[in-house]
């Protein structure tokens, strides 16, 4: 059960996000994509603010959705306020975002596991291994053909 997540327009300019219920790991966590179509809506929001009064347990789902939620609103130069959250979300949220990313620490930046490279590697020498043998063939086929004087093409016309 994802936690769940609603949007409302509160004025014309400012997008309510609306935070209720447990937000845990386990039971899975919402997409920031839902608040970024939210966002490109017309007409497009100048201020996201997040309510939670009906917040229950949370944990770094919170963190991290919020987190996103506000790196987006960096981005796309909106204010953000999460006054309303707990003091503890606003503080990690801060943090999070304070610390630069380190390159190379995601896991789509992070080379292939050793068995699918492996993998990878085998499939590339089978395909071409079957290269090898098929041109062998072929080119053996078109040398008996040669011998026994049966091209496969068309001899050229003769001029007389």
């Amino acid at each position: 059960m994802v936690a769940p997540v609603c949007f409302e327009m509160l004025d014309g300019r400012t997008l309510a996000v609306h935070c209720a219920g447990d937000w845990l790991v386990r039971h899975g966590m919402p997409s920031v994509d839902e608040a970024a179509r939210r966002l490109a809506d017309q007409p497009a929001p100048t201020r996201v603010t997040i309510q939670a009064p009906d917040l229950g347990r949370w944990d770094a789902s919170l963190v991290s959705y919020v987190a996103g939620l506000e790196a987006l609103c960096r981005t796309r130069k909106l204010v953000f306020d999460k006054a309303e959250l707990p003091l503890g979300v606003q503080r990690l949220v801060d943090l999070a975002l304070a610390v630069p990313e380190k390159a190379g620490t995601r896991r789509a930046e992070a080379g292939k596991p050793l068995l699918v490279s492996v993998g990878e590697a085998a499939l590339g020498a089978w395909k071409g291994f079957e290269n090898t043998i098929t041109f062998i063939g072929e080119a053996t086929l078109s040398f008996v053909r040669l011998l026994v004087r049966r091209p496969s093409a068309t001899p050229p016309p003769r001029r007389w």
